[in-house]
């Protein structure tokens, strides 16, 4: 019983989105649109696997083959538009991705060539949740998880400005004390 449910466990790790705290403080080595490919180093064997991460959100992951998307409440049905074509489904959940909170889109061209994704997933609590996604730049995120996320880590473009210590008027203090602007901003900037 216990190999079991051990065996399960297992299933679930690897048939399921990469979990947010494996992501966290991964490299990013790609970036396309709201889309960040991340490389995460798998701590048992060395292998190295590539996921894309939507705006941020790690509920929302691009791997090869499949798009995640966490829903909680344990999904049961899941409908889904790309762009301007007619809706997707109902297609139903399977008891592996209702037990992990997830739906699972197949990563095929109509969804690379998309640049909208809107769903409505019914959960077995009989909530009904919705999203619309700009997806765009996607097809070259999924190139780049497919290529094995080549690529170095990319400096965030989003990096916080240095914290500034001093006041506008304080700064004018200084410079009228004959301080130059490199000493005033040595002092001010961290």
């Amino acid at each position: 019983m216990i190999l079991k449910y051990l065996g399960m466990i297992s299933l679930l790790i690897l048939a399921g989105p990469a979990a947010a705290g494996t992501l966290a403080g991964t490299p990013v080595v790609f970036e396309s649109g709201k889309w960040k490919v991340h490389r995460v180093n798998d701590a048992m064997t060395d292998k190295t696997s590539c996921v894309a991460v939507f705006d941020d959100n790690f509920g929302v992951q691009l791997s090869p083959g499949t798009l995640y998307i966490h829903i909680p409440g344990g999904p049961q049905s899941l409908k889904y538009r790309l762009d301007e074509y007619p809706p997707y489904g109902p297609l139903m959940v399977s008891d592996l991705d209702r037990k992990i909170g997830s739906v699972e889109i197949s990563v095929v061209q109509a969804l690379l060539s998309a640049h909208r994704l809107r769903y409505e997933v019914y959960t077995i609590l009989d909530r009904l949740e919705t999203g619309d996604l700009d997806i765009t730049g996607i097809a070259e995120a999924y190139a780049n998880v497919q290529s094995g996320c080549s690529g170095e880590p990319v400096k965030s473009q989003t990096a916080a400005a240095p914290a500034d210590r001093c006041s506008e008027s304080m700064r004018g203090k200084m410079k009228k004390n004959g301080l130059s602007d490199k000493a005033i901003n040595e002092i001010c900037v961290q």
